[in-house]
Formats: structure tokens, C-alpha cells, sequence
């Protein structure tokens, strides 16, 4: 037993030695010219971007020490939070590969940094932008973007235009209904819809309604100057959470089969959306946001079960099999 205990020891020590020798070494190939700063995509934060000689990029965590020790000056932004928080403690292992910032999107969102889903973010606002901003272009474009993006800008784009002024638990509620309409799609045979596919959806969600402000105001850069920078910054907080699983959605019975919210102050109401058929329990880690709950802070009503179909955008292309999704 002792035996294996050393051998265990011996490995960690060994691991961390590696590890750390490989973070050296990078800025060894620095100094020597191997490896290039890319200070055009340095957006600061944790990691610094690195240009090997294959053109591959590598993140590695900001040591200024090693930094300074290296190119004998600052070439990036500073946080200045790094002077008294921990956040910017890094652990092993050092080298983070990761050729784009929505990259862990693909299987691991909850595992990537906030800071760098904002970016990532931000990313794909750059790539919707059109002069002056046209609906179609725009939904062509959204349309056109890696699945892995798709799912995140539907969810934080929606949570933006259609709760941005209401709780992060009431925002939850949004993207568990996106959620339940994406399951539904799906069990009907429409196995390639993706929250985007729900959310673009004609008349369904009103803030992508071509005559809807709202669509802009989420996606123009212009825009990101005012109020809804820390409001997109909430939405992708509340989109981490709600990928770790955070929000716990009671009952259930209820909270799967909801596939429709109304805000409580529109002027005409649809015939599904009267208050008698309001849910009166919709509990989010255990606040009640259902109809009983009268309280303003409560911005919508919502439904369960009420009759509806799905089908893709026109401007989706067409997949094979699927042929009574449009």
C-alpha cells in the first residue's frame, strides 16, 4: 500500500514538473522566435493567443512574469482585477487548445469561462452584421452559423428580447420553453431542429418578428455601447447556469409540456393565452412563477400543452427524410 502510495506521488510530481516545463517552454520558443504573439486576437482575460509554426493557435495562461521575462514589455491588455482576485490563479494543465472561443460549445458549454462565452458572443454578433441591418440577410446568416452556435445565440438573442428585464429564474423559464418545443419537434420527426429552428419559427417568438425591434437591438454593435451590454452579459450567465442545470423546473408534469408564454401586459390576448388557462404552479428552484403569483416582478404567463406544430424557416435548407417539417 505504501509502495502505491509513492508511485502515485512520484506521477503527480512528475505531471506537475511536466507541465509546468511545457508552459516554460512555450515562451522559450517565443523568446527564440518559434512561436508568435498574436496580439491582433489577444482579448485579454486568462489565456494569451499563440501562433505556432503550423499556423495552430494555443492558449496559455497570462504569467506576466514570464511574459515580462520574455519580450521585456507589456503587449497585452492587463486585468486589472489581477491584482487582487483569484479568478486569474490558474491551474494545470497550461496549454489550453482552442481555435475559437465558441469551440467548447460543442460538448462542454458549462465548462467554458464566462468571459470567454461574452466573447464568443460577441463573435458571432460580428458575423450577423449587415449595412444597414436587413432582416433576411441576417436570418440567412444566422441560419449559416456552426449548429454548437446556433443553440447559444437562439437561447441568449431570445432571453435578451424577451426577458432581459425579468429574473434570471423567469429567464430560465424561456429557454426551458425553447427546450421543451426542441424535444417536441424532434419526437414528431423533425430530428434535425435546433432551438434556432424553434426561435426563428414565423409568429412564434415576437422579438424575431421582422417588425420587432428587439432583433437589432440583440444583435447591433452599435447598440452594445448603451444598457444591453450587462444584460447580454446576464443572458450568458443565465445560459451556463441553465446548461449546468442550476434551475431545477417543478413539477414536472407541468414544466416539460409547457410550450407557450405570454407577457401579462399585451393588449389583445389570444384565445390559448386567456388567464384562465394560465399554469398556477410553474416553480423554479422553488419560486413560483405560475398565474397565482401576482406579483409585477412576474413578467408573463405561462402554458401548458396548447395546441401547436412545428416547422423550419424557408429559408432552412431542406434535409432528406424530413420533408413534413416545412
Amino acid at each position: 500500500m505504501k509502495l502505491i502510495l509513492i508511485l502515485t506521488l512520484f506521477s503527480i510530481a512528475i505531471f506537475a514538473q511536466q507541465s509546468r516545463e511545457s508552459n516554460e517552454s512555450i515562451w522559450d520558443n517565443i523568446a527564440s522566435g518559434n512561436y508568435i504573439l498574436d496580439t491582433v486576437n489577444d482579448k485579454g482575460g486568462l489565456y494569451i493567443p499563440i501562433k505556432k509554426p503550423n499556423n495552430e493557435t494555443i492558449y496559455v495562461p497570462r504569467d506576466y512574469g514570464l511574459m515580462l521575462n520574455t519580450i521585456n514589455k507589456p503587449l497585452f491588455q492587463f486585468p486589472k482585477e489581477a491584482c487582487s482576485s483569484d479568478q486569474y490563479k490558474v491551474d494545470p494543465p497550461f496549454v489550453l487548445k482552442i481555435d475559437d472561443y465558441c469551440d467548447n460549445l460543442k460538448d462542454r458549454p458549462q465548462n467554458l469561462d464566462e468571459k470567454y462565452l461574452y466573447l464568443c458572443l460577441k463573435s458571432i454578433r460580428e458575423k450577423l452584421q449587415t449595412k444597414p441591418q436587413d432582416y433576411t440577410e441576417t436570418i440567412k446568416r444566422l441560419l449559416d452559423l456552426p449548429v454548437h452556435e446556433q443553440e447559444f445565440a437562439a437561447a441568449v438573442f431570445t432571453g435578451y428580447g424577451e426577458g432581459r428585464s425579468e429574473a434570471d429564474k423567469e429567464v430560465a423559464l424561456i429557454f426551458k420553453t425553447i427546450e421543451n418545443r426542441t424535444n417536441y419537434a424532434r419526437s414528431k420527426g423533425c430530428t434535425r431542429a435546433n432551438p434556432l429552428d424553434i426561435v426563428l419559427q414565423r409568429f412564434q417568438f415576437s422579438m424575431w418578428n421582422k417588425n420587432d425591434p428587439n432583433w437589432k437591438k440583440a444583435l447591433s454593435l452599435k447598440e452594445e455601447e448603451n444598457s444591453e451590454k450587462e444584460d447580454l452579459k446576464r443572458m450568458v450567465k443565465v445560459y451556463k447556469n441553465y446548461k449546468n442545470k442550476k434551475y431545477s423546473f417543478t413539477p414536472a408534469s407541468i414544466t416539460n409540456k409547457i410550450y407557450h408564454y405570454r407577457t401579462k401586459n399585451i393588449k389583445k390576448v389570444p384565445s390559448w393565452g386567456v388567464y384562465s388557462k394560465a399554469q398556477k404552479t410553474v416553480k423554479v428552484n422553488g419560486l413560483n412563477f405560475g398565474s397565482t403569483n401576482r406579483s409585477k416582478a412576474v413578467a408573463h404567463y405561462f402554458f401548458k400543452n396548447v395546441a401547436w406544430s412545428f416547422s423550419y424557416h424557408p429559408y432552412r435548407r431542406m434535409y432528406q427524410g424530413e420533408k413534413g417539417c416545412y
